[in-house]
């Protein structure tokens, strides 16, 4: 399957195809939220299945788009990925502020601690994983570059990715579970769908998508395996 540009000019790089699938991934994700917000929950297994398959196909859009937008080797955009990474992050901070003061009626004084990050707020954790998603290329980008250079490097680094699948503290710092899990709380954890973040960079780079998709089965594969005492979005 090849992956083919848009031919838009104002935008020659963009690709229709993924745009069309985050715009599925959205339309799923509202619905899988809206039943469980209106108090419906795992309706016949819906939202379970819905939010696995939501959050991790955006996470390969995600590694698709940011390395196409910031990271491949023609031009370099660390400034606008900083800036890409904070608009998540105070994405975060407006949608869990607004989930812990009106929804849940916490009070004012919870306003601090979600800007310290002492408390993760639900139903806003995956923009606080997407602000950390974009900010590691950042500083990894040689590695990633690496690592995707071909199939086999894509699975050796996600092999190293899955390790913290098997590990998960009992009440981590919010941002340590943002990034390996945890058992206090529902997280998104960025290092444990980084595979997944790399087959999209890989796809990115190749424009196909082959064996890339080894690398998603061998972490599918030890979430199955490992303990299921993980509370993670997967």
């Amino acid at each position: 399957m090849k992956i083919i540009p848009s031919k838009i000019e104002d935008s020659p790089r963009r690709d229709v195809h993924i745009d069309i699938l985050k715009g599925l991934l959205v339309i799923q994700m509202i619905f899988a939220h809206c039943l469980q917000i209106n108090g419906t929950g795992d309706y016949y297994g819906i939202s379970p299945i819905a939010n696995t398959v939501s959050f991790t196909g955006f996470t390969f859009c995600f590694g698709f788009a940011t390395w196409k937008a910031y990271f491949s080797k023609s031009e370099i955009k660390y400034v606008k990925a900083i800036k890409t990474s904070i608009k998540c992050l105070l994405a975060y901070f407006i949608s869990a502020i607004f989930h812990e003061v009106v929804r849940k009626g916490s009070g004012l004084s919870s306003i601090l601690d979600i800007l310290s990050f002492k408390i993760l707020a639900g139903y806003s954790e995956f923009l606080l994983s997407f602000s950390l998603m974009i900010f590691i290329p950042i500083v990894f980008r040689r590695f990633i570059d690496i690592s995707t250079n071909n199939e086999i490097s894509l699975l050796i680094a996600s092999a190293a990715c899955s390790i913290s699948t098997f590990y998960h503290p009992a009440a981590p710092h919010p941002l340590l579970g943002s990034l390996i899990g945890g058992d206090n709380f529902s997280y998104f954890p960025v290092i444990s769908y980084f595979p997944i973040f790399m087959a999209g960079v890989y796809t990115s780079k190749k424009g196909r998508l082959p064996l890339a998709f080894c690398a998603i089965g061998f972490i599918s594969l030890a979430f199955i395996q490992m303990p299921c005492r993980c509370n993670c979005r997967i």
